[in-house]
């Protein structure tokens, strides 16, 4: 079945999407994107820890009262020479910035039924506006991630996300990627 065939997938809209502060329930124990350290993530305490020791803040997304992806975001930065060969951070050799302050998503997850239907991206769509609004309070001027396989380079390049650097953290290839706020200027992230 394509996702142009599938009856669920033609009646989305972003509308229809509900973004909610993590709650447990059985939802949430039950979900799974595909993902063991995401699935693990949500399904065990690790995620009422992070909420309870201010280390982040996941937010549920539910369609039609479906739980289909959840993202946790906290504030963040990146270290200046991982953006050194990007243009439009090289207007700007007398600025003393040695970290660039950003939103950081730190888990980003859609169930495994939706994988491929656009929920992943209005999801980013809505963590897009977040940060915009972020940076506008409390100055951020990125979006930074940690994506761990080549399926998620794919869909956050897809986005408009950029790689820095890979290395490996905790047994695992981690790929630094960044979003560019000053992207969004006079658009509404609808180009996501």
């Amino acid at each position: 079945m394509t996702v142009d065939s599938d009856p669920e997938f033609t009646k989305v809209s972003e509308d229809d999407l509900s973004f909610e502060p993590f709650t447990e329930n059985k939802q949430v124990r039950d979900f799974d994107c595909g993902d063991k350290d995401l699935n693990d993530f949500l399904n065990t305490e690790e995620v009422a820890n992070y909420e309870r020791e201010n280390l982040g803040r996941t937010q549920m997304v539910y369609l039609k009262g479906e739980l289909v992806g959840y993202f946790t975001t906290s504030p963040g930065d990146l270290r200046r020479e991982k953006v050194k060969h990007v243009k439009s951070f090289t207007k700007y050799p007398h600025l003393e910035v040695e970290n660039f302050p950003a939103l950081l998503i730190g888990r980003f997850a859609v169930a495994k039924k939706w994988h491929r239907k656009g929920i992943g991206r209005m999801m980013m769509r809505h963590v897009m506006g977040m940060a915009q609004e972020f940076g506008e309070q409390r100055g951020a001027r990125l979006v930074v991630l940690n994506a761990t396989s080549k399926d998620a380079i794919k869909f956050y390049t897809s986005v408009g996300f950029a790689l820095t650097d890979e290395r490996k953290e905790r047994g695992r290839q981690q790929r630094t990627m960044f979003f560019d706020l000053r992207a969004l200027e006079g658009d509404d992230a609808n180009s996501l």
